[in-house]
Order: C-alpha cells, then structure tokens, then sequence
C-alpha cells in the first residue's frame, strides 16, 4: 500500500512509482513529454520526447523522436513544472533543472 500523496511529496514534487512526478504535470501545452526506460538495470533513463511523439513511433513506420538527458542510478522522480518551461530530475543526491527557453 502506498503512503498518501501528501507524504510522499516534498517541494511540490511527487515521486510515483514509475519515476514521473505526480504532482506535475506529464506533459506540456504544446506536447513535449517524458518517459523513463530501464533498459540496462539499474540504470534508468530519461526520455524527452518531441511534440506529440512516442517511443514506439519507430513500430509503426515513423522516425523516433526523443533526446535522452539523463541516465541515473537511483533516479526519484522527474516532471515538467506547470508552465511546462521547466523540467525537474531528481535522485537520491541531486537535482537537475532543465529550463525549455
């Protein structure tokens, strides 16, 4: 059973567990978002995918389009901030800001 949401938050970011902040939003207006992939355990990363686009993109036919800007060991949580200028990573040590201008 999970804790609720108000324990597990802490600066307005929430950790889920599939890595994304509950919190935040999961994409932006414009439709830029993120997905995390654990190909190389237990290593995780971070997918910044293009307007629109997905990671099975390639399945059917259509070029990929993501940027990777993270691989982490104990990644926490990453998300977008409301304005979706801003994207959060954060692990057990650190916090990466990524502003989108």
């Amino acid at each position: 059973m999970k804790p609720p949401a108000s324990a597990r938050c802490k600066a307005g970011l929430c950790a889920s567990p599939d890595y994304t902040a509950a919190a935040s939003p999961p994409g932006t207006d414009d439709g830029w978002s993120l997905e995390t992939v654990t190909l190389d355990w237990p290593a995780c990363q971070t997918l910044f995918l293009e307007p629109f686009a997905s990671l099975y993109d390639s399945f059917h036919g259509k070029p990929s389009r993501f940027h990777k800007i993270a691989t982490e060991l104990e990644l926490r949580a990453c998300g977008f901030s409301y304005s979706g200028c801003s994207l959060v990573v954060t692990t057990s040590s650190d916090i990466s800001i990524y502003d989108r201008r």
